[in-house]
């Protein structure tokens, strides 16, 4: 059956289960359920390592987005299947999650498109003024995704303030952030089915070695 994060004390660590959009959907539904309990457990939500794309990640942050982990201090989805759907859906989430410390999105396939949206939510008026998203934000990882420079440029500038630490000069915010934002080589945008090309050409390889040609003919076939 799909996990959920009921029963004493509340599973919230879900890393590397193989974990579905049907299973998101199910600890979605659960977040909503236990807000009350939340607040007097755990404050982490590891769903990092697992098979999300998009409908899961759009499920989780709905549930986020509606407050009803307010205390969340950890969130990991990193090593999933998200692209910019789900990806533009969790930076809407931020707002809500006033006590996050540490976010984890990376070794996913978000774009320029979530990298921008996330520049955007946690930026810092140069003037101090306004509603910080995530005051207490120390770690945000979005490496090894497939956004350009440009993109990563314009969040090193949305969170340089939040980078160099003056907190006293902003005293809205509440820690010193530590970000990782370099994308995905473009060697390494290859795609799954390339890499799939490349692992069957070795083993075709291999098998000429063996057993000759005709044998890698007949799966090449397949």
């Amino acid at each position: 059956g799909a996990p959920l994060l009921c029963g004493s004390p509340m599973r919230t660590n879900f890393y590397g289960e193989g974990l579905s959009d049907s299973d998101a959907v199910l600890i979605a539904a659960s977040l909503r359920r236990t807000t009350a309990q939340w607040s007097l457990s755990q404050k982490d939500l590891n769903l990092a390592a697992n098979r999300l794309s998009d409908a899961g990640g759009v499920a989780i942050a709905s549930a986020l987005e509606a407050r009803c982990v307010p205390a969340l201090r950890k969130l990991y989805l990193a090593a999933n299947h998200l692209s910019d759907n789900a990806g533009v859906a969790l930076c809407g989430a931020l707002r809500s999650l006033p006590e996050l410390r540490d976010l984890r999105l990376d070794r996913n396939s978000l774009g320029d498109t979530t990298i921008l949206a996330l520049a955007a939510a946690l930026r810092v008026d140069d003037g101090g003024g306004g509603r910080i998203v995530c005051p207490t934000l120390k770690q945000l990882d979005v490496a090894r995704n497939p956004f350009s420079a440009k993109a990563e440029q314009e969040l090193q500038g949305a969170c340089a303030p939040r980078r160099e630490g003056h907190l006293k000069a902003r005293p809205q915010l509440k820690a010193k952030l530590r970000l990782s934002c370099r994308p995905m080589p473009p060697k390494e945008r290859l795609g799954e089915h390339a890499v799939g090309e490349d692992v069957l050409g070795l083993a075709l390889r291999k098998l000429r070695l063996i057993d000759g040609d005709e044998t890698s003919r007949r799966i090449r076939s397949l």
